[in-house]
């Protein structure tokens, strides 16, 4: 995750800021959740460097996916972003997952990007069509917007938005400062009545970006990670806490969706992290585990 991205990361302060008003109003209409669902994964179906190490040797990149599900349960799918894929490949990719498998595909670019979600009906409708080829696998979309579109341009986002189905989760990233400033706190209780997600980004450079708003009964964070430097560590174990605060409040679902550099690092960033996630709120996420391990179980 480029966005926020700092080389040198001495000083920073990465604590948690204490839960936003939006967050308040969202728990008043939640009931308490005693099985709240998490999903872990990376943005990449694999890395090259993982064959041999994660992915059995000789693997072709045709069949990243296929481990890529045994280690995690989600993933962050930028490939949207990029192109709309044809229904056929889509449905593909949910045929190499396992049911408890969701994908979080990243809106396109031609919308949020070129057009600027004006007059872009017929790129959204092609879009739609091609996600929902996945199924019961679609677990929450999310819109990232430019870092140059600032909340003077809220109106065009919020027309586009009221046009979606509402049966679509979706979150939406904003990432210029203007949209955390605490005038416009407006825009995210405008998100809370559209029961549409305000995702997070946890970067050393944009700690307005971790805003502690919560719009809508499902979490979308993105981790920005330091190849397992000790402030990762660190940050995993105060998400968990406020993981647990959230979902007592009756949050259903989180998605943590994990960022280290070139996704080298992320196998062993989530075995820690699903270690704890699976003792502490009793869930069955995967562990990934090295070739040389999962030999020796044979």
């Amino acid at each position: 995750m480029k966005f926020g991205k700092l080389e040198h990361i001495e000083g920073i302060d990465f604590s948690l800021p204490a839960d936003g008003e939006v967050t308040k109003q969202l728990f008043k209409q939640l009931e308490s959740n005693n099985r709240p669902r998490f999903y872990t994964g990376g943005t990449q179906f694999g890395r090259p460097e993982w064959i041999g190490e994660w992915f059995p040797a000789k693997t072709k990149s045709t069949d990243f996916l296929i481990h890529y599900q045994r280690m995690f349960n989600t993933i962050e799918l930028n490939a949207t972003h990029y192109r709309v894929f044809p229904h056929k490949t889509v449905k593909g990719w949910a045929d190499k997952v396992n049911d408890e498998f969701r994908f979080c595909p990243k809106w396109p670019q031609t919308v949020s990007h070129r057009r600027r979600f004006q007059n872009s009906q017929d790129i959204t409708d092609d879009f739609l069509a091609s996600i929902l080829a996945l199924e019961n696998k679609l677990g929450p979309c999310f819109i990232q917007l430019p870092p140059n579109f600032t909340a003077q341009k809220a109106e065009q986002l919020f027309h586009y938005l009221h046009d979606l189905p509402r049966d679509l989760r979706l979150a939406v990233e904003f990432r210029h400062e203007s949209w955390f400033e605490a005038e416009n706190q407006s825009f995210f209780e405008e998100l809370l009545n559209l029961e549409v997600g305000a995702c997070m980004s946890d970067t050393a450079g944009r700690r307005d970006a971790v805003h502690m708003q919560l719009t809508a009964p499902f979490v979308l964070m993105r981790f920005g990670g330091y190849e397992l430097h000790p402030t990762d560590y660190a940050r995993i174990d105060e998400w968990n806490k406020r993981f647990k605060t959230w979902t007592d409040q009756g949050i259903k679902e989180v998605y943590v969706l994990m960022h280290q550099p070139d996704s080298i690092k992320t196998p062993e960033t989530l075995i820690h992290w699903n270690q704890l996630i699976n003792r502490q709120f009793n869930q069955q996420l995967p562990i990934p585990s090295r070739v040389s391990e999962q030999g020796s179980l044979f």
